[in-house]
């Protein structure tokens, strides 16, 4: 249902502006609840309710990114008050193709897109995880970066993640790349400066998506910065937000 795609980790209705987050692959809407906590009130965090996971446990994980996108398109071109994106690691490339779905319809955009622990849309590889045994699986996942370590290391979290994240690992790997124009609207990328696997390159090719400017700014943590720095990530989070509040 429409009313279900994201879901408020901060309960502030009045709020002047909202952030949309998109999380990591195999996470449900209560992985940002702690810094939505830390949310002042004239900011909402919303973070996507996709389905497999938490109270959605019941339906279908998404597959098709096109149908995906679109859905969550016609979400935001109803949006009344501004918005921004905020793509955490493989949601970043989900929130850039929501972005491009709202320029493609004309519909209303977010103020801005914050990108972060994710390479631009023409480098993304996912790899041929599809058909790997479990243990195999997951040593891909890892070397990929798409999951932490933390969770790796929990046999008994795994069991129950597996299906989810192989489904959203589906998911990214139908995304087919084509060039279009870049969006009007600025993009931040947010990076842990001890991340090993986001290049200065790989940070630099975000320009090409933006006709308004790339901003580059890394917070002093690795690739999972959100969970291994959540007070600085919650900052940054806020002075994005605080920036299209002008």
């Amino acid at each position: 249902m429409e009313n279900d795609w994201f879901v408020s980790n901060t309960g502030h209705p009045d709020a002047d502006i909202t952030i949309a987050a998109f999380p990591q692959a195999g996470a449900g809407c209560a992985v940002f609840t702690q810094h939505g906590k830390a949310m002042p009130e004239w900011l909402e965090l919303m973070t996507l309710n996709l389905p497999g996971r938490q109270a959605r446990f019941n339906e279908p994980v998404c597959t098709n990114i096109e149908a995906l996108t679109d859905e969550l398109a016609s979400y935001w071109a109803n949006h009344s008050r501004p918005y921004l994106f905020f793509g955490y690691c493989s949601g970043a490339l989900i929130a850039y193709c929501v972005a491009r779905r709202l320029q493609e319809r004309g519909a209303t955009l977010p103020r801005r897109l914050v990108v972060s622990s994710y390479k631009a849309p023409h480098l993304v590889s996912s790899g041929p995880l599809g058909e790997l045994d479990s243990e195999q699986f997951w040593a891909s996942l890892l070397a990929y970066n798409v999951v932490s370590p933390v969770v790796a290391a929990h046999r008994e979290l795994r069991e129950i993640m597996e299906p989810v994240i192989r489904g959203d690992m589906e998911l990214v790997a139908g995304y087919r790349h084509v060039p279009c124009d870049p969006l009007p609207i600025p993009i931040t990328m947010l990076s842990g400066e001890r991340d090993t696997w986001i290049t200065a390159a790989d940070v630099a090719a975000w320009e090409r998506y933006t006709a308004q400017g790339l901003t580059a700014s890394k917070l002093p943590a690795g690739h999972w910065f959100m969970e291994e720095n959540g007070a600085g990530a919650t900052q940054a989070l806020i002075a994005e937000a605080a920036a299209v509040r002008g």
